[in-house]
């Protein structure tokens, strides 16, 4: 099985998994790492005119607690003072066991685009 095949898999593929970390990385990216060293990276992407980012991560979860539902919840959108641009609010949130982390995103883009979280399995393919 190649990597492109498994990567489609999707999210849901490891719901149940227990998760060992959740953390935002040095590029800017929200990793999950399960305890048999899988890894997911959501990135934030967005349209040609945007740009999305992690705002914040907030929350707790038990270790080694099942990784239960990511899902994406829409937030607030604001015209920017200058008349010249739109700043969407959205949050990933990840539940794991009873408990939820929320990846805090702002997507800043010229009112036509839009962002998301464009998530990958980006360890630990080999072993499925």
């Amino acid at each position: 099985m190649t990597f492109e095949d498994w990567n489609k898999k999707g999210i849901k593929d490891y719901y149940g998994r227990p998760v060992a970390l959740i953390e935002e990385d040095k590029y800017g990216r929200v990793v999950i790492t399960f305890t048999d060293h899988t890894v997911l990276t959501g990135t934030p992407e967005g349209d040609c005119c945007a740009n999305t980012v992690i705002d914040a991560i907030t929350g707790d979860f038990t270790p080694g607690e099942p990784l239960v539902e990511i899902k994406t919840v829409g937030g607030d959108s604001t015209d920017d003072e200058d008349g010249y641009g739109v700043t969407d609010d959205f949050m990933e949130v990840i539940t794991v066991g009873d408990k939820d982390v929320a990846v805090q995103c702002k997507c800043y883009h010229n009112g036509y685009y839009g962002g998301w979280v464009d998530w990958r399995v980006t360890a630990g393919w080999e072993s499925a």
